[in-house]
């Protein structure tokens, strides 16, 4: 993977740029980020959320790439949360053409 990732970060990443795009997307998008992410920067989440007209951010304070597994209760918390938020966004209809089938 070594040299195809030095690719993307050195070729790629210079001029792929899809914040614009984003900006499109009108889903709810639950995005989260370790404040210590050494892969992915946690002020990428933040601006991948702020280019998303419909998202929420969620920040895991004592996480680097895995907040899931470095801190399992308060990840588990996000889960459950995002998936509330999910199933009330789809019986109020929000999303365009949405409705409650149960």
């Amino acid at each position: 993977v070594g040299d195809r990732l030095t690719y993307f970060r050195k070729v790629d990443c210079k001029t792929y740029d899809v914040r614009d795009d984003l900006k499109q997307i009108n889903l709810p998008a639950y995005i989260y980020a370790g404040i210590y992410d050494a892969q992915c920067p946690h002020k990428f989440g933040v601006e991948i959320a702020d280019c998303l007209p419909n998202a929420s951010f969620t920040s895991f304070l004592h996480s680097n790439h895995y907040p899931f597994f470095e801190e399992e209760e308060e990840f588990d918390a996000f889960v459950r949360s995002t998936l509330n938020s999910v199933e009330g966004v789809l019986t109020s209809g929000q999303l365009t053409g949405a409705k409650d089938e149960r």
